[in-house]
């Protein structure tokens, strides 16, 4: 079936315009180099190797990109990292979990190399009249010690346009995409510290809604069901597991989660800046001290 990007539901991209927050990309971290990568080897079956606690620092990896399309086009070119490793079977792993994690949801996308899955990609905007995904690409947020983390950006052409940005972090000694759970001990009172965090932003954007938004005094009146928030207690009203741990990046100082509010389309312009960036400092008591982390924790 022809692919939609990656993490958004059909229902959303038939409905409305998604520009979901980028994990941002500081210029001084990105390795990454534009080469063209033959097809990774078969990946092994072997269940990947856990981490290792205390484990050598791994310097950064070698990222290179596989291509389809006019180099240089802003729609009709598609690209996805692929890494180089002295180990040729995490190498395979790794690279095998970053064409999955780019094409979530889509059964018959799984398993194919990169260099298949942008030449789909390409084959697919050809036959559908330059409709539907219109571009793939990718910035690397992060790569040291043993951890990369990828920011993969597509776009979407349809009734409604699309764009997303959504970040992937993985352990480079495994080759295995890294959840939240493998970082953090206590998932939940991090998500609390999160909770907090989203209620002060939201509290603030509030205050100064009615200077920001001078001619719009309905969008005003709407904002706080938009938003889900409680004027009883200050705070946002957040469904039992929200804020879900579906997009964060690994950086150099610290971790940046992401959450949307998914406002409508015609006012999708008017929702909080959704990144949250917490140094590894002040995450230090919910992260796991010999996880992956360990060598940024020091």
């Amino acid at each position: 079936m022809p692919f939609r990007p990656a993490f958004l539901p059909a229902a959303v991209l038939s409905a409305a315009v998604l520009l979901l927050p980028a994990c941002q990309s500081p210029a001084e971290e990105q390795t990454a180099e534009s080469a063209a990568a033959p097809p990774p080897a078969a990946a092994s079956s072997a269940p990947p190797p856990a981490p290792v606690a205390g484990a050598a620092v791994v310097a950064p990896v070698k990222v290179v990109t596989v291509a389809a399309g006019q180099e240089g086009e802003t729609y009709g070119r598609f690209e996805l990292p692929q890494v180089q490793l002295p180990d040729a079977a995490v190498a395979a792993r790794l690279n095998q979990a970053i064409v999955a994690a780019s094409f979530v949801g889509e059964d018959d996308w799984q398993g194919l190399s990169a260099r298949q899955a942008v030449q789909r990609c390409l084959r697919e905007y050809q036959e559908n009249d330059h409709q539907g995904l219109t571009s793939l690409s990718y910035s690397v947020v992060h790569n040291d010690e043993g951890l990369l983390t990828l920011a993969r950006s597509s776009e979407y052409m349809g009734a409604y346009p699309s764009a997303d940005t959504r970040c992937l972090v993985f352990d480079v000694r495994s080759g295995r995409r890294l959840t939240m759970g493998d970082l953090a001990g206590d998932t939940t009172a991090l998500r609390r510290h999160w909770r907090a965090a989203i209620s002060r932003r939201v509290a603030a954007f509030l205050q100064r809604a009615p200077q920001d938004f001078p001619d719009d005094s309905a969008l005003v009146r709407e904002l706080p069901g938009l938003l889900r928030w409680n004027a009883a207690t200050r705070q946002v009203d957040f469904d039992a597991h929200e804020p879900r741990f579906y997009d964060f990046a690994v950086t150099r100082r610290g971790l940046t989660l992401t959450y949307s509010f998914g406002f409508p389309h015609v006012i999708q312009a008017a929702e909080p800046e959704g990144d949250y960036s917490f140094t590894y400092a002040e995450l230090r008591p919910w992260l796991r001290p010999a996880g992956p982390l360990a060598p940024l924790l020091r």
